[in-house]
């Protein structure tokens, strides 16, 4: 019996967790593989908008890579470099070794980075909420604000759907008395600064009423909308704007744009302006090397580029797994002809838009269909199984961040009792 190909993913997003689900479904035995990532936890951006919101707690977000895919390796650490001639690795792991890790296929799912740098002071003074630890700092820099200030002034940088949510979840949570002291009133503003003509720009021009319940919704929220309008510069307290004036901020989030992350020894290899690598209709870069997620230019079946989003990530994962499953039997890789499915957002629980095949939905039946889809994909059976209870919970008792700590513990079955 020959051995196992050995299958290296490197990065912890969805690419990894996709393709590491789909070479165990359809690999079994003939893959073993190993992923390369700086944090041995996947993070699930879903529920960001919940959990800022305080709906749902931090953990909503966070699946381990071990249980997101069972079997596989996970070696937490940076990929220094690559040699595709030999085939292998360079890896620098968080205790600080070097191992070189050998590999028949290489996956790049490393994802991307906030493009903080385009505005002079973002990246000093901003948020961001990509990372692991990125949510809950967001969530303690928003109640620390409510404790020096009475109303605390929030900046949003970035209109599109993932802003318009994260929006609505900050103002939802400056609205409500601050955790443990139902006396006190909630208060705050918060101003969303798009550059673009409308929010929710990639909804709105293919359908403007999609667009009027969004700006209705963030109306019904007191929050603030500058279209057409563009952050220039930040300094502690103040953001500057490309029209001279200026607004008072105490936090500022940056939602407005990304930038692939490079993987050293890949930078021969053609990128997009973006520097994404560009990928054929197999979603290969080069021999044995494949890439998907927003580290890659996905070409559209429709013309284009694959949206930046986590489904097309998603699917990336899965084509790429089952190709490399082929593979091993000798078989070519299949075309990636993926056409799409939707988009949705959510403004609060029982608000949201949502565009289903074409068919644009708005209210209750909006933000069901995105709860569905979101746990429909959720990272493991196991982290779907949490979510759910987590929902459960967050309707009985109210906002998850409102419930003392002892009120979370799931209530013991009386039967459990009997015997003490």
């Amino acid at each position: 019996m020959t051995r196992p190909a050995h299958v290296v993913l490197v990065g912890g997003g969805y690419v990894t967790v996709w393709a590491g689900r789909a070479l165990r479904r359809w690999g079994g035995r003939r893959v073993e593989v190993t992923i390369v990532a700086p944090v041995p936890v996947h993070v699930f951006h879903g529920w960001t908008g919940e959990i800022v919101a305080g709906d749902l707690p931090a953990a909503a977000g966070l699946t381990p890579l071990a249980e997101a895919c069972p079997g596989a390796t996970v070696v937490p650490g940076w990929v220094m470099a690559v040699d595709r001639a030999d085939r292998r690795l360079e890896v620098r792991t968080v205790e600080g070794a070097v191992r070189t890790i050998t590999y028949d296929h290489l996956v790049v799912g490393t994802g991307t980075g906030d493009r903080t740098d385009v505005v002079p002071g973002l990246a000093e003074h901003a948020l961001t909420v990509r990372g692991p630890d990125d949510v809950p700092q967001l969530v303690a820099a928003v109640d620390a604000a409510r404790g020096r200030v009475d109303a605390p002034a929030v900046v949003v940088a970035g209109g599109g759907l993932a802003g318009v949510e994260l929006t609505a979840a900050l103002a939802s949570r400056l609205g409500r008395s601050p955790v443990g002291d139902a006396s006190a009133p909630g208060g705050g503003t918060v101003t969303l600064v798009q550059r673009g003509p409308a929010v929710g720009a990639d909804l709105a021009a293919d359908h403007p009423t999609l667009a009027y319940r969004i700006s209705a919704d963030l109306a019904r929220l007191g929050v603030r909308v500058l279209v057409g309008t563009s952050l220039v510069g930040m300094r502690p307290g103040v953001v500057d704007l490309d029209d001279g004036t200026t607004l008072a901020a105490d936090v500022v989030v940056a939602a407005c744009g990304t930038r692939a992350a490079p993987l050293p020894g890949l930078a021969d290899l053609p990128t997009d302006p973006l520097g994404r690598l560009v990928v054929d209709d197999r979603l290969r870069v080069a021999p044995r090397v494949w890439a998907g997620g927003d580290a890659a230019c996905v070409p559209f079946i429709r013309g284009g580029a694959c949206p930046a989003s986590a489904l097309w990530a998603i699917t990336h994962g899965t084509r790429i797994g089952r190709s490399i499953a082929r593979a091993t039997l000798g078989l070519p890789p299949a075309r990636y002809r993926f056409p799409g499915i939707g988009r949705a957002a959510s403004l609060g629980p029982g608000r949201g838009v949502a565009e289903l095949a074409g068919v644009p939905m708005a209210g209750w039946v909006a933000w069901v269909v995105r709860l569905l889809f979101f746990l429909r994909y959720a990272p493991s059976g196991a982290q779907q199984r949490r979510v759910l209870r987590w929902w459960w919970q967050r309707w009985r008792r109210g906002p998850w961040d409102a419930v003392p700590d002892a009120a979370r513990q799931p209530r013991r079955d009386p039967r459990s009792l009997r015997s003490a």
